[in-house]
């Protein structure tokens, strides 16, 4: 399982983010097959958890723990964090906070900090910040959804508008409209950091998902593969990062009609000789 239980505050996120996963991998997975897994006599029960109508019971976080085969110290980390999530007053929460952050393997525990690291490692949310700007955006996560090709469920799409309300990011305007009150939500350059890793990976899978299924009229994908002198490996970057400013001062506008994503790699083929 490539879902990394530590990566989160919320029980039922987690949950989601594995069924998700699990179908990425065997489309044929469905709510039926884990909730027989389970032992449930109908999808229902899993159905409602995961929509947050009910909660996880200890009986069932054991189950649900063995058929994920998480480790030792991976299912006590997801079994505190369920009593976590029912904790009623902030000196629970502070007691159980204190329990996770034990538990976890960098020994630290943050609700703010985590929403931070799924707010930049997974890619809807900047492409929900940006679908704001488009002329007919409509604030319902349904409707985000389907525009992002029904590739983000309902219920992420939910999840990801409610934490970038924690962090600030969106808020209303005065007549209740979702707007976006951070305008600058870049991550800094050159960290190498876990989050930043993985969402270029997942732009990557995206590109190539373009790359076959989107007409060529609609996208533009091409490279070129020259020799350099090292050296001016630092210019090289400066060039593409005041390009990229550049191209988004021109084309990026409010009431656009898309949004788009735009990468650029630039790497080393021949690394396997000296450095």
């Amino acid at each position: 399982m490539q879902i990394n239980v530590y990566e989160f505050t919320d029980p039922r996120e987690f949950l989601v983010s594995v069924l998700k996963e699990k179908q990425t991998v065997n489309p044929r997975f469905s709510l039926r097959t884990w909730s027989r897994q389970l032992g449930f006599s109908s999808p229902n029960m899993l159905s409602m958890i995961l929509r947050g109508e009910r909660s996880l019971r200890p009986k069932v976080v054991t189950s649900i723990a063995e058929t994920l085969n998480l480790k030792e110290t991976e299912k006590k980390y997801f079994e505190i964090l369920t009593v976590f999530s029912r904790a009623k007053t902030p000196n629970e929460k502070n007691i159980y906070a204190n329990i996770l952050k034990e538990i976890r393997p960098d020994k630290k525990f943050s609700t703010l900090a985590l929403d931070e690291f799924k707010c930049i490692s997974d890619w809807y949310h900047i492409a929900v910040i940006e679908m704001l700007r488009l002329k007919d955006f409509k604030e319902e996560p349904s409707w985000i959804s389907k525009r992002l090709g029904s590739t983000v469920s309902t219920q992420i799409i939910k999840d990801a508008i409610a934490r970038l309300f924690r962090l600030g990011i969106l808020t209303r305007d005065k007549r209740g409209k979702l707007i976006c009150h951070k305008k600058d939500y870049s991550t800094t350059y050159d960290v190498p950091h876990e989050a930043i890793q993985k969402f270029h990976t997942q732009m990557l899978e995206k590109a190539q998902n373009a790359l076959k299924d989107q007409p060529v009229d609609k996208r533009e994908v091409s490279s070129i593969t020259f020799t350099i002198d090292s050296s001016k490996i630092k210019k090289a970057k400066e060039m593409i990062r005041r390009f990229q400013d550049e191209l988004s001062k021109v084309i990026s506008t409010d009431n656009g009609d898309q949004t788009y994503q735009f990468n650029v790699q630039f790497f080393n083929l021949t690394d396997g000789g000296q450095k």
